[in-house]
């Protein structure tokens, strides 16, 4: 995470916001009890990096710094949209976005399921935030069961597809791309038609990071060939591994 808001604020467009105790006898100002940051990309407003000391929760830290990291919006510029992400075994997120006026917009499969990522860094004892972690000898679809399988399916499923795939040549593209997954998103999730339909369009490549299709990150990414579309409907690979875990992206509107 420090890398990531590194990354962002030498860019520009970024804000981020730290919560400290006030002075007062007996306290440390150079205590951090939370943060949160801020994003412009194109005409949407993204969060992340929100953080809360274990010390200081439970007293409403979270939700303030999202309060006002959200009527910040506008520093960098008008925007359509906040947008951010989280996953359900973020149960407080969920509840602070809930409150704070966010519709869910997508939910997205993760492979393999956070439960097994956590039974595989106990397995070869990696400690969260520790500067040095054991070595081993195992890969992580060593240690799911059906990873193997699952993988082998997958390449073969690629290979056939392969010739499908074609370069997006215009931005045109990618936007009825991405209402065509739209459909087939509420068709299998009818709740997400609650979602405003004032919302920037947006593109997933990688989790945790929507990017609405007006801003320059999406551009670059036309400008050097690197989107891909598969225009027909792909072919299901059925596995027996784990249940996926999901991360989901929310949104609200900004009142002009």
């Amino acid at each position: 995470m420090p890398r990531m808001i590194q990354h962002f604020a030498e860019q520009g467009g970024t804000t981020v916001l730290v919560s400290q105790p006030e002075p007062g006898q007996g306290v440390d100002t150079a205590d951090i009890h939370g943060l949160v940051c801020g994003h412009k990309r194109g005409s949407s407003w993204f969060l992340f990096g929100l953080r809360v000391a274990e010390h200081a929760r439970g007293k409403g830290v979270a939700r303030a710094l999202m309060a006002e990291i959200c009527r910040r919006s506008r520093e960098h510029g008008e925007v359509q949209a906040i947008t951010s992400a989280t996953i359900p075994q973020n149960p407080a997120a969920v509840r602070l976005f809930q409150q704070l006026g966010f519709s869910h917009t997508h939910t997205v499969d993760v492979w393999p399921s956070y439960a097994a990522l956590a039974s595989y860094e106990q397995a070869v004892g990696f400690v969260p935030g520790a500067s040095q972690q054991p070595t081993h000898n195992t890969s992580l679809k060593d240690h799911v069961q059906g990873a193997k399988e699952l993988l082998s399916q997958a390449s073969s499923s690629l290979g056939v597809q392969a010739e499908h795939w074609v370069q997006a040549s215009s931005l045109q593209q990618l936007q009825q791309a991405v209402r065509c997954i739209r459909q087939q998103q509420m068709e299998l999730a009818p709740e997400l038609r609650l979602v405003p339909a004032d919302l920037p369009q947006e593109w997933l490549p990688w989790v945790y990071e929507p990017w609405p299709l007006d801003s320059s990150y999406v551009q670059k990414r036309l400008q050097e060939g690197a989107v891909w579309l598969l225009p027909f409907p792909a072919t299901a690979v059925q596995h027996s591994a784990s249940r996926s875990s999901m991360y989901s992206s929310c949104a609200r509107s900004v009142v002009t």
